[in-house]
């Protein structure tokens, strides 16, 4: 079995790459496995590389574990490249400034641990497709998404602190208070116009860089949790921020007219006209949007202290 390594250079800041580089190579030689680190030149280059890496492992019949080791986008396009590869298994190595994936099995220093990740259990995940690409974690759409637009600018300042540019950009979004709308159809029923502030389709429960938007999603349930906000004041948004960051949301006391919760297999929207998306924290835009839940998608390596996911039949019962 090979090892790939993929390195977004710029993830973080870029001040992170190059003892991860040396670590790597370190634990990798120490145990004599078969390595590649690899680093990305630009947007989509993981995609392709891994897409390369897996076409070439098809015709060899080998199998290959796969690192993303970068920042949510790094592991979307590299969940992407490889998603309808069976003889791959993807792992993560977070480097970026949310690192909100990992947030699911337990945080980011268990993902670092390079010794770890190579004795790491194999799980299954599922990933949500949409219209033809695959979502590791999150598709925001409206208030939340236009305030990860801003915050992809706002990293580029060196003065802005990494874990405050999410916030200083639902600040700046707050001032603006965009939402969105669009018609919606949930497992095949239709559920009418909708008018919201922001919502929300989660295979994993945080975005943005630690808000537990999604409490109750879990990777391997089979289905997709949602989250409609409706069109609320500004002083009734900010009275839920807290909670919403907490993911203690779903505890409020007539919860039902600030909010919908639930959960499907499918989903279309449609915005009838071109709107920005968010997916795994990279703006996208689409005039429809169709979603489907794709169990066990991939196969994904949880370090041995890792937080392994809850499996299908315990989720259910406690659903």
């Amino acid at each position: 079995m090979r090892y790939y390594f993929i390195v977004n250079p710029y993830a973080g800041k870029g001040n992170k790459t190059e003892k991860l580089i040396e670590t790597i190579k370190e634990a990798c030689e120490k145990r004599g496995l078969d390595h590649v680190v690899y680093l990305t030149t630009a947007m989509g280059d993981a995609e392709r590389y891994v897409r390369e890496v897996c076409g070439q492992s098809r015709e060899n019949g080998e199998r290959v574990r796969i690192f993303a080791c970068g920042g949510d986008g790094t592991i979307n396009e590299c969940f992407n490249g490889a998603a309808d590869y069976e003889g791959a298994e993807l792992g993560v190595i977070p480097i970026g400034t949310g690192n909100d994936f990992v947030r699911n099995f337990g945080g980011s220093e268990v993902f670092r641990d390079i010794e770890g990740q190579l004795d790491a259990n194999v799980d299954t995940v599922d990933l949500i497709r949409y219209n033809d690409r695959y979502c590791v974690n999150m598709i925001n759409i409206g208030f939340d998404c236009e305030a990860a637009a801003r915050t992809a600018k706002l990293k580029t300042n060196p003065l802005v602190p990494s874990k405050f540019a999410y916030i200083f950009g639902l600040l700046g979004e707050f001032i603006k208070k965009s939402g969105t709308a669009f018609t919606c159809k949930l497992d095949g029923e239709e559920m009418g116009d909708r008018r919201l502030l922001l919502s929300l389709f989660a295979n994993g429960g945080f975005c943005g860089g630690g808000f537990y938007s999604a409490p109750k999603a879990l990777l391997s349930d089979g289905l997709m949790d949602y989250c409609f906000i409706r069109n609320i004041s500004r002083f009734r948004f900010l009275s839920l921020v807290g909670k919403y960051k907490s993911g203690t949301h779903l505890q409020m006391k007539n919860r039902d007219k600030i909010f919908e919760y639930g959960t499907c297999r499918e989903a279309e929207l449609s915005f009838g006209q071109t709107r920005r998306i968010c997916v795994d924290g990279e703006i996208e835009e689409c005039d429809t949007l169709r979603l489907c839940i794709v169990k066990d998608a991939v196969r994904f390596l949880v370090p041995a202290s890792g937080t392994r996911q809850t499996k299908k039949e315990e989720t259910e019962a406690a659903r």
